[in-house]
């Protein structure tokens, strides 16, 4: 859903999540991780999603986040096919350079794909969905993150095997 901030007028994404659906799913961790990610990374790199506000109520979690005007990798795809290869190395090497810097402040995304990767007007990719990257603040990435976890469609045929 999107809200529009009353004192300046810039359009949110706010993200609702169902604490009953996170017990449920035993996910309440996903959503921790999330939080502490967005917070962590958010207005310290243009490739990510910005994340202005986290709230509650009884029932849900809400995540205002920057609106991305123009959608989602995927979308650009579906759109106008496969993409020049100008405009592959462009998306690509913004990837690598967040996902590098991503790595850095010691968060592995574990979920990349064009759905997650959104577009801002300049068009710029900024990574988003969180959900279930693997923090380690203690150094330990390759051990933590080598659990297998992301979407089953974007899965590499060596994590097959």
């Amino acid at each position: 859903m999107e809200a529009i901030h009353v004192a300046t007028g810039k359009t949110y994404v706010v993200k609702r999540l169902s604490k009953v659906w996170l017990i449920h799913l035993k996910k309440v961790g996903h959503a921790t991780v999330k939080e502490y990610a967005l917070v962590k990374l958010p207005g310290t790199h243009p490739g990510i999603v910005g994340m202005h506000a986290a709230l509650q109520d009884d029932i849900f979690l809400y995540f205002t986040l920057d609106l991305a005007l123009y959608g989602d990798l995927a979308d650009l795809v579906k759109k106008y096919g496969s993409l020049s290869p100008r405009c592959a190395r462009w998306h690509t090497a913004q990837t690598v350079n967040t996902v590098l810097w991503v790595y850095s402040m010691d968060i592995v995304h574990r979920d990349l794909k064009p759905e997650n990767m959104r577009l801002d007007s300049e068009p710029r990719i900024k990574l988003t969905d969180l959900s279930s990257a693997c923090l380690s603040p203690d150094g330990d990435l390759p051990l933590r993150a080598s659990t297998f976890i992301g979407s089953a469609a974007y899965v590499s045929p060596g994590r097959l095997n």
